[in-house]
């Protein structure tokens, strides 16, 4: 699953610790089965450090992708 973390914020006040959990319940209410891998794409340098160590625990992985450059970088993989 990809998530965009600069368009689809996380909720004030969430437990960051609990996003992987919600996110999985989430996807599994709509049926979907199997192995679950959620990345965040974004300007990590927008998430506080603390919120990064907390979604990376949590087996989320991040991928920084600069200047709102996401889609940009989807389109040519050899961005860098």
């Amino acid at each position: 699953m990809w998530w965009d973390f600069e368009n689809c914020h996380l909720p004030s006040g969430v437990n960051v610790y609990r996003v992987s959990q919600a996110i999985t319940a989430a996807v599994r209410g709509n049926g979907i089965k199997g192995p679950i891998q959620i990345t965040a794409f974004g300007d990590v340098l927008q998430l506080s450090r603390a919120n990064q160590e907390a979604l990376s625990s949590t087996g989320i992985n991040l991928a920084h992708i600069p200047n709102g450059r996401f889609f940009f970088s989807i389109l040519n993989p050899f961005y860098n």
